[in-house]
């Protein structure tokens, strides 16, 4: 089944090679159920969709329409990043007192500070199963997160004027780190912990990195694209506007914002997709975020780089065609979106049972799914099949 978990096979004989007994007739019967499979299957298959606001820093998840749920408390100015690790999230802050940390959600609005490191986590990623944090400040570097010790290793440290932007790129295995200050991308590699420059362009910050077909991008100050097919040799593309903040693939496009207009590029051609509504003087698109039905674009007033205090932080949606507001206010600006995989549901079809046969007739079995469950809390519905029959809800009699 499509978006579903199938459930253990199991072969559930009921009565097996019982023999009944009417009067003086012998009667060899097998009543049974065999090859039965079970299936749970996701409600909606779409994945969770999180926000991290600035003034004050809140993570925010999306539960349709225009309602956005806070699940955390005040995490500090600014949620920066957002991620996935181990089947929790993680975020990175920049604090009401200028220093970086990172917080694990521990469920339900609990979130537990895990790190705190130099001015700012600017960018959290994840790679070959190990969690990384990119820093501005201090020693403005690259972390790694000891799960046995709850601690932080330094990697690299005084990477120039630290990290705002990071990819794990499947292509190389490599983690492309973008400069806060400068348009320089280093080539990371988790194998040797060692940091290669491989862009050096002066200018401002790489605000960005995002795979697209089969080469690599990197957004940058005033309307620059860099691209590098692998991963060393990289290439400007000036495309003009504002600050690109944001990018992310989406319909077999590479989208982008500038100021509020949202823009795409096939690989050959740039074409203007949308333009959002201004709702203030300091509003760009500054996040982008996709579960590949639409296309999130977060707004407002740019925290992270600029510390703007100013600005309406919103989420709009982009089906491909048009665009609308799917959110009020949120701080003044929605820094951060995040779109977490819809998990696989966990089937459990119950323990083996073994039931005699009472009748010529047979003999009825309730089938037992309650134990199944989904890691992300969404609806489910049960399937049971087997040779000539099937069955549908939790615990079907059949």
């Amino acid at each position: 089944l499509q978006n579903s978990e199938e459930g253990r096979r199991k072969n559930m004989t009921y009565g097996k090679n019982r023999i009944l007994r009417y009067a003086f007739l012998f009667m060899l019967a097998v009543i049974g159920i065999s090859l039965l499979s079970y299936s749970v299957v996701f409600a909606d298959e779409s994945g969770k969709i999180y926000a991290g606001s600035a003034n004050p820093g809140v993570v925010y998840e999306y539960k349709g329409g225009t309602t956005w749920t806070a699940i955390s408390p005040t995490l500090g100015r600014v949620v920066l990043s957002i991620t996935e690790y181990n089947g929790k999230l993680y975020a990175g802050t920049l604090s009401y007192s200028n220093t970086g940390q990172v917080y694990r959600h521990d469920g339900g609005t609990t979130w537990t500070l895990i790190g705190t490191m130099d001015y700012e986590v600017a960018s959290l990623e994840v790679s070959g199963d190990r969690l990384y944090a990119g820093t501005v400040g201090g020693y403005r570097g690259l972390y790694r997160y000891e799960d046995n010790t709850n601690t932080w290793s330094r990697l690299q440290q005084y990477l120039y004027n630290g990290v705002r932007a990071m990819h794990a790129w499947d292509k190389d295995n490599m983690i492309y780190l973008g400069d806060y200050n400068s348009d320089i991308v280093w080539r990371f590699n988790p194998a040797t912990n060692y940091a290669q420059r491989v862009l050096a362009n002066g200018r401002s910050c790489i605000w960005d990195l995002e795979p697209y077909m089969d080469k690599i991008y990197a957004s940058a100050y005033y309307g620059m694209l860099y691209y590098s097919s692998n991963g060393i040799n990289w290439y400007a593309m000036y495309v003009g506007g504002g600050n690109i903040w944001a990018m992310k693939t989406y319909a077999d496009k590479l989208f982008y914002g500038s100021y509020l207009t949202l823009r795409s590029y096939n690989g050959t051609s740039h074409a203007t997709a949308a333009t959002i509504p201004t709702d203030h003087y300091y509003n760009n698109i500054l996040s982008l975020g996709t579960d590949d039905k639409d296309l999130y674009i977060g707004v407002g007033g740019e925290a992270g780089y600029y510390r703007f205090t100013s600005g309406v932080g919103k989420v709009y949606k982009y089906n491909g065609s048009t665009v609308q507001a799917v959110s009020g206010q949120m701080g003044t600006a929605v820094q951060v979106l995040f779109v977490r995989a819809n998990q696989p549901p966990i089937a459990d079809a119950g323990a083996d049972q073994t039931i005699e046969c009472a009748s010529a007739n047979g003999t009825s079995i309730t089938l037992d799914g309650s134990g199944s469950s989904d890691p992300d809390n969404n609806p489910l519905t049960y399937s049971w099949t087997w040779n000539g029959g099937s069955a549908s809800g939790v615990s079907p009699p059949v």
